[in-house]
């Protein structure tokens, strides 16, 4: 007869300071300025999935089509509507203000005209929304060259932008002091782009460090844990100025047929655990997933593809992950992060007064077990009626063999009176 004894494993054993508040937002890419969706549907998917924020834009080109001459266009009234009314449905609005003029040249705003009047376009969105939104982030993957004109894009100059965003952040201020200003909006981790700007005074005029940690086109591996290491070294990067807070603007796997693409379930996958990853990184106050819904039908293409929800409104299965977590990614408090074993990974959130998660994954589901592991089961360790998931399939059996554990997350919903242990036979 086999003997069991009960353990705790405590390797790489991390317990983070918990969260008086837990004001993480999690939202979604919405894209309704560009006409990809409409508000009424936007409005639908996001209530069902249970965000609490969105992000969209109003370009400066649609807002002063004649030089000098700033107005909310007929084409853009449904966007405005959605930032006008975002608070009154539950929705906490991040407003992009971005992308160049023609009537300045076009481009990244360089000359000291283009600046005064992007400047001025900031000036009009934010007297005109006072109140009424969230966040305003200043550009949009500036580092990247997002919106010149050149082809290749050129890579946008860190003293520019930080010339822009000072001129931009100050007419907010005037306007609308309560509204955060999130700045950098980098694409990916871009770590000496990020140090120049920093070095310049950037945080001065800002109350958070926005980035887009995308790894599916890295050419070393697409897994989010690559991705959190990404958000936690620009944590690290930021407490020499202030350490203020981190929002993810943009994140996501895209589901396409070319080289960036995963399977839906992986891509399902890789976003639950990047939700779970970075909540363990207390500065991280917000992520908003891209996007809501799949840009087009053409499946080589990744950029129609990031979507939750496909392009017939049809959802994916990371749209009824988000669904599932978004509470506890919201509100949850870690309580504890450790590796029970190798490339095993175990987080402990509590929400509410008596529920706990005890969420458990693998993070290379291909790579193999060291062969001298004893053999691992999660088991409950007092009588209870626990709700249990794998974000795609059906309850699963105690005591659970972890090498069964695969690349998504498996979920145990328990009250904190039952305790979940690693039986070592």
């Amino acid at each position: 007869m086999k003997s069991h004894k009960l353990i705790i494993l405590s390797l790489l054993f991390v317990v983070l300071p918990s969260l008086s508040l837990a004001e993480r937002i999690l939202g979604v890419g919405l894209h309704v300025a560009q006409g990809k969706i409409s508000a009424n549907d936007a409005q639908f998917f996001m209530r069902v999935a249970n965000v609490n924020s969105f992000r969209d834009e109003l370009y400066w080109s649609h807002l002063e089509r004649r030089k000098g001459m700033l107005n909310i266009p007929d084409s853009q009234i449904e966007t405005d509507n959605l930032f006008q009314n975002g608070l009154a449905h539950g929705y906490t609005p991040l407003l992009v203000l971005d992308y160049g003029n023609i009537n300045y040249g076009g481009g990244l705003p360089s000359s000291e005209a283009a600046i005064s009047a992007f400047s001025k376009y900031c000036a009009f969105v934010s007297a005109r929304y006072v109140g009424r939104i969230g966040f305003y982030e200043i550009w949009n993957e500036w580092n990247a060259g997002m919106g010149t004109k050149e082809s290749p894009r050129l890579k946008g100059s860190p003293n520019g932008y930080v010339e822009l965003a000072k001129s931009c952040a100050n007419e907010i201020r005037k306007n609308d002091p309560n509204a955060k200003i999130l700045v950098g909006a980098t694409a990916g981790y871009d770590s000496a782009w990020t140090s120049t700007v920093l070095k310049l005074g950037l945080m001065d005029i800002a109350d958070g460090f926005s980035v887009h940690p995308y790894v599916f086109g890295h050419h070393i591996g697409k897994e989010p844990e690559r991705a959190v290491n990404f958000v936690s070294s620009l944590a690290a990067q930021l407490e020499g100025f202030g350490g203020k807070p981190i929002y993810i603007t943009e994140m996501g796997w895209p589901t396409s047929t070319d080289r960036f693409g995963v399977p839906e379930d992986l891509s399902m996958a890789y976003l639950s655990r990047f939700l779970l990853g970075v909540m363990t990184i207390p500065t991280v106050k917000g992520v908003w997933i891209y996007e809501l819904l799949d840009g087009g039908a053409v499946k080589v293409n990744k950029e129609s593809n990031f979507g939750l929800i496909r392009h017939d409104r049809s959802a994916k299965s990371s749209f009824l992950m988000v669904k599932r977590l978004s509470a506890v990614f919201r509100d949850g408090v870690v309580v504890e992060s450790n590796y029970i074993a190798p490339n095993i990974r175990r987080l402990i959130v509590d929400l509410g007064p008596d529920t706990r998660y005890s969420i458990f994954w693998r993070e290379s589901p291909n790579a193999a077990l060291p062969a001298q592991m004893p053999a691992l089961h999660i088991s409950l360790l007092a009588p209870s009626s626990p709700w249990s998931d794998s974000l795609m399939s059906s309850s699963v059996r105690f005591p659970f063999d972890v090498s069964q554990l695969g690349a998504t997350p498996m979920i145990i919903k328990h009250s904190k009176s039952t305790a979940v242990g690693i039986d070592k036979n």
